[in-house]
């Protein structure tokens, strides 16, 4: 969800913009290509893209659906070069920034990413492939049976006895 509200007044000529927009834009720094290359390579190197993939593909029921407009692979590269600019931290809002505008024309093309517009509307899109990327990784790797929400005590015990425990098992392993 984007932010609704800073007491911060926009600058002289930013009028219609929001604040929140404004503040993103001001931190925006381009990725450089030499970062991007390293974090590209520390992807590919972990592995950790093709062992999503085969997690996704047998959780999978049916081949339906569209593809997406955020791969893993940028969601990963993105989340590195955020999690080396913030000491280890990743911010999906920042991620989805970098994604959107600040890699370079190569970079953008080489992970075949859409052109987003700057504003309000194009940011809520990116933000939102990027989430649904996000949440879709964290699926096959969440070793919790219970849902994200808050339950009964009795429900949640249950929950966890009824889970299948080899799958939780994968599920732990493929986070580590």
């Amino acid at each position: 969800m984007t932010p609704t509200h800073n007491p911060r007044p926009l600058p002289h000529g930013h009028t219609g913009t929001p604040a929140w927009l404004y503040q993103l834009r001001e931190r925006r720094q381009n990725v450089k290509a030499a970062d991007f290359t390293r974090a590209h390579q520390l992807v590919e190197r972990s592995g950790i893209i093709p062992l999503l993939h085969q997690a996704q593909q047998r959780a999978r029921k049916s081949n339906a659906g569209r593809t997406r407009t955020v791969s893993l692979r940028a969601l990963f590269i993105a989340m590195t070069l955020d999690s080396w600019r913030n000491h280890g931290r990743v911010v999906l809002a920042e991620v989805a920034d970098i994604l959107a505008h600040q890699l370079t024309p190569a970079a953008r093309a080489q992970l075949a990413l859409p052109a987003w517009p700057d504003n309000a509307d194009g940011f809520e899109s990116a933000y939102l492939a990027v989430r649904r990327a996000f949440h879709a990784a964290e699926a096959v790797m969440d070793p919790s049976p219970l849902p994200k929400r808050r339950l009964p005590r009795a429900d949640a015990l249950r929950l966890e006895q009824q889970a299948d425990q080899e799958q939780l098992a994968a599920r732990r392993q493929l986070l580590v």
